[in-house]
């Protein structure tokens, strides 16, 4: 009995283990927390003390007083994506497969200042109508500019992500964008909250690119190196510390 018992807790825990999130034999694996950090020397009261140069005033949502506050502890909206170190930061490397279609539905309410939606280059963008009525569906973001005409209740129309960069999807009955979409050079795309994280699985072995960005606050880079079997770990940034210094000359 006491054999049967040890054999079935065997089995359970190989169970339990082959669960678990892990890169196959031979490849890599990074996680990736990310965190917005207010400028170096603002004193901080509270995790919304930290005051960005927009005024509240903007379409992006009000605040109070002349300028809008950030929320440093559970900021949104931060895309972070990696990349071969021997890419650039706006070309997707060769052979570099496009990711699933990426579902996007399109309502009456403006996404404002709310929801980024991450996706890379050669990725296809499913907008999907979710009003009662035909609307004009279109961009006019650099290296993404299109227009998928009217659009009736319920159809749908793709586009295929040309470059990357943010893509703000319009249409003619509203002056803020009905979506966002943050064009990575490739695939290995995920947005998150400040604190948040995000794992990056299966990769080949090797040096990579880190990158960040955000729609109000600068992003960041940074390098790391792979090795085959392990699962890494860093953390990226965004805010003003994250900008080059320049001195006088």
């Amino acid at each position: 009995m006491t054999r049967r018992y040890g054999i079935l807790f065997g089995l359970a825990m190989a169970l339990l283990t082959g669960c678990q999130a892990g890169p196959h034999p031979g490849l890599a694996a990074l996680k990736v927390t990310a965190r917005a950090e207010p400028k170096q020397g603002v004193p901080m009261q509270s995790s919304e003390v930290g005051v960005y140069d927009r005024p509240a005033s903007s379409h992006y949502g009000g605040g109070g007083g002349a300028f809008e506050k950030v929320d440093y502890a559970s900021l949104a909206n931060i895309v972070v994506w990696i990349q071969p170190a021997g890419a650039t930061p706006t070309t997707m490397p060769a052979g570099a497969p496009p990711g699933p279609p990426v579902r996007i539905d399109v309502g009456d309410k403006p996404s404002g200042d709310d929801k980024v939606i991450g996706a890379g280059v050669g990725q296809q963008l499913i907008f999907v109508n979710r009003t009662a009525r035909a609307m004009t569906i279109y961009s006019v973001s650099d290296g993404n500019d299109f227009d998928l005409g009217r659009v009736p209740p319920g159809g749908e129309r793709n586009y295929v992500v040309h470059s990357p960069g943010l893509i703000e999807v319009l249409t003619d009955s509203s002056d803020q964008p009905l979506a966002r979409v943050y064009a990575a050079p490739n695939s290995h795309v995920a947005v998150t909250h400040s604190g948040g994280e995000v794992t990056f699985n299966d990769l080949p072995p090797g040096q990579y690119r880190v990158l960040s960005w955000h729609p109000r606050l600068p992003g960041s880079e940074a390098t790391v190196d792979l090795r085959p079997n392990q699962v890494q770990s860093m953390t990226i940034t965004v805010g003003v510390n994250a900008l080059p210094k320049e001195y006088p000359k």
